[in-house]
């Protein structure tokens, strides 16, 4: 979501500043960097936030916090980078991918359980997105596809015992390996999700051959 304007606290959002916000809000972002990425003030998007829009009094006992104070414990709260980073992934490049293809009526996106797959705001994200997501038991990295993967991509990259002198080298020969798989390799790891399903099944929970 990228987009900026100046203006104030007092200013009345359009609904299109407000869908950038709420954007933005899904995402994990707090209110300062919503209103460093607008150009505004903290107080302006926390207004809408909670529903003011910079014009409703409240109402109440009085609040104890400044807003600044609030602002800044909302953010340490809410702040998750690695799962902001997980969503700035998926949007650039999942729903990039999803957009390009024919409707998506049977389509099911899968991912492991890692934390930052797991986490409140990437689920968020997904199910903000209609992306159908597989069912996924818990300590089953056997099951996911990707690590066949990264075992044949080190195979490839030691091969002969191969040793690298610096980072940038060893960068290079991860990217030269990861670019020489087919897309077929990635076909059949894919397609070999019903089997790796039903071998779970199979063995009640078990670890797999995969």
């Amino acid at each position: 979501f990228i987009f900026k304007n100046v203006m104030g606290s007092g200013k009345k959002l359009t609904e299109y500043e407000k869908g950038q916000i709420d954007g933005r809000r899904a995402n994990g972002d707090g209110y300062l960097k919503i209103a460093k990425a607008f150009g505004c003030s903290a107080t302006a998007v926390a207004n809408y936030v909670k529903g003011k829009t910079g014009q409703t009094k409240r109402t109440g006992r009085p609040k104890k916090l400044t807003m600044q104070q609030e602002v800044q414990i909302i953010n340490m709260t809410s702040n998750s980078t690695k799962s902001l980073s997980q969503i700035k992934v998926l949007d650039d490049h999942l729903i990039t991918f999803i957009e390009a293809l024919p409707p998506r009526q049977n389509m099911t996106f899968q991912h492991d359980n890692a934390p930052i797959h797991a986490s409140y705001w990437t689920n968020f994200f997904l199910s903000r997105n209609s992306i159908n997501v597989l069912d996924w038991p818990a300590c089953s990295p056997d099951l996911n596809p990707i690590e066949n993967i990264w075992g044949q991509l080190v195979r490839i990259i030691y091969a002969e015992n191969k040793q690298y002198k610096t980072v940038a080298e060893l960068k290079k020969a991860i990217l030269d390996a990861w670019n020489g798989l087919s897309l077929q390799t990635f076909q059949n790891h894919i397609e070999s999700m019903p089997n790796r399903i039903f071998h779970v099944i199979h063995r009640n929970g078990d670890a797999t051959d995969y």
